[in-house]
């Protein structure tokens, strides 16, 4: 279910439609100067290859590139691109290639290994940072989140679904 299916907006209504709209500009735009990022998920659409993400929109006010994590429960993904924002607005450089330990609380502790790679068109899949800055300023790090044992995607040893975290990610429809 989405947001505004949530909260009953109907999409058919373009009142009630931009409405919806509006506040969750206001909200993007408030959470961005109070806290330097905010994060946005997009849910899963079985029709679509692209599993559901989640994305942060305001990193690049820090000339750092935006992150997005496939194929994670909202609310996970939501805290590990905090711990990695949290990073860079405290100074930290993310790059391509480097490996992160994440502490992650739910009922309990979870150690997650991630790793960053680009994204290729970011512009046509982080849809609200590319309005927000503009599609020629985004650029944006997939984290590659490690199976319970630490192997990513491409190694044999990999014990998920491939399909779950597609590497790169990349978009063929735009839904964000």
């Amino acid at each position: 279910m989405c947001d505004a299916c949530d909260r009953g907006i109907d999409r058919n209504n373009p009142i009630q439609w931009q409405q919806w709209q509006d506040q969750q500009d206001a909200w993007l735009r408030d959470t961005i100067r109070q806290k330097g990022w905010a994060v946005l998920a997009v849910e899963d659409d079985p029709d679509d290859p692209i599993p559901g993400f989640a994305y942060t929109i305001g990193l690049t006010g820090f000339g750092s590139p935006e992150l997005v994590v496939p194929g994670l429960d909202p609310a996970f993904a939501h805290k590990m691109l905090n711990k990695l924002a949290a990073k860079v607005k405290a100074g930290g450089v993310l790059d391509a290639g480097i490996e992160h330990q994440l502490p992650i609380w739910t009922t309990h502790l979870h150690i997650v290994q991630v790793t960053l790679m680009p994204v290729p068109s970011p512009d046509r899949l982080l849809l609200w940072a590319a309005s927000e800055y503009g599609p020629d300023r985004i650029s944006a790090l997939q984290v590659v989140w490690g199976d319970g044992a630490g192997h990513y995607p491409w190694e044999r040893r990999y014990q998920l679904d491939r399909r779950q975290q597609p590497v790169p990610l990349s978009v063929t429809s735009s839904r964000a």
